[in-house]
């Protein structure tokens, strides 16, 4: 109950803070939960227990948030970004295959601005397309292929729920999947405190894949 109090706490947090990226992000890490959950354990407590959880963060939210809350994040009328987004895939379309170079966006961009504005315009809002416009075909191939190692590679997550190593495993790989939904929304990799832990989570993720069998067996005998 304590955990799940904290869980109901954490979530509810996230969307008072009143960014449209970070729920959306917490909306994606909850589908991948309960997703992986229900293909691993069908009809299983865990699930039925994640479902409960979700709906009494809805009902939290309901009391605890206010017009002005609810008024801010239906507000998408924004148009900076696609502006941005559209301006990003020109300069793409000029360097496609290897790309301007790393960390060199917001010296380029300016020659392709097609908007006024005042405002120091740093990065894409949006990590893939800032890492198709630096890196090329090329790099953001390779990312893709980290990506695919990262959830497709020989995870351990059969019956999570009874070992430690494998809970902390889908944990982990939870919340990649959060940080990856939100940096098609914002420059979040682009932040060295975010990188640094996208990465750690991405070795927590993988790095029990190969002992943990061999672990558990031990246990068991």
């Amino acid at each position: 109950m304590l955990a799940g109090f904290a869980a109901i706490l954490m979530a509810g947090s996230v969307v008072l803070t009143l960014s449209r990226g970070g729920v959306i992000s917490l909306a994606g890490e909850l589908m991948f939960l309960v997703w992986i959950t229900s293909r691993l354990q069908k009809g299983s407590v865990v699930r039925n227990r994640l479902l409960l959880g979700i709906g009494l963060t809805a009902v939290f939210l309901a009391f605890a948030g206010s017009s002005t809350t609810w008024s801010h994040l239906a507000d998408v009328q924004e148009t900076f970004r696609w502006d941005v987004l559209k301006d990003s895939l020109r300069m793409f379309s000029r360097k496609p295959i290897l790309g301007w170079g790393l960390g060199t966006f917001d010296t380029v961009y300016p020659a392709f601005r097609s908007f006024y504005t005042t405002v120091y315009v740093n990065a894409a809002h949006n990590d893939y397309i800032q890492l198709l416009v630096e890196t090329g075909i090329v790099g953001f191939a390779c990312a893709g292929w980290f990506l695919a190692r990262l959830y497709t590679g020989r995870l351990k997550l059969e019956h999570w729920s009874q070992s430690w190593r494998r809970t902390l495993q889908l944990s982990a790989l939870t919340g990649c999947t959060g940080i990856l939904v939100h940096s098609a929304l914002d420059f979040n990799l682009q932040v060295p405190a975010n990188a640094a832990f996208f990465f750690a989570l991405c070795a927590l993720a993988t790095s029990f894949a190969l002992e943990v069998g061999a672990i558990d067996a031990r246990f068991c005998d």
